[in-house]
């Protein structure tokens, strides 16, 4: 998984593009609550949120597999919105990170 900071400056790169959207959605090209900080990514991703994008909508894409994971669910509770699913547009792709936002 990439690292928090590199996921932070992965989402930096992209406000830089000044692109509007409707919503942040968080995935894993599989499922984002296996990355062992992912408390830490989404804290990161609100504050940034927060700071250059308020009002957009944070998603995350869960097959709710790790709830009974405290950490994770301190993240998944930072998020405005919890949905099931496969794909998003915050994508770890190996040590490649790519955000498109929609």
């Amino acid at each position: 998984f990439p690292s928090v900071p590199q996921i932070q400056e992965a989402f930096r790169d992209y406000i830089k593009k000044s692109v509007p959207c409707e919503a942040i959605v968080v995935s894993g090209h599989g499922e984002p609550t296996l990355h062992t900080e992912f408390d830490l990514v989404m804290k990161g991703l609100v504050e940034l949120r927060d700071e250059h994008l308020p009002g957009v909508k944070v998603v995350v894409l869960t097959n709710g597999a790790h709830v009974d994971n405290k950490k994770v669910v301190a993240g998944l509770n930072l998020a405005d919105e919890r949905a099931r699913g496969k794909t998003g547009h915050l994508m770890v792709a190996g040590e490649r990170m790519e955000v498109v936002c929609e």
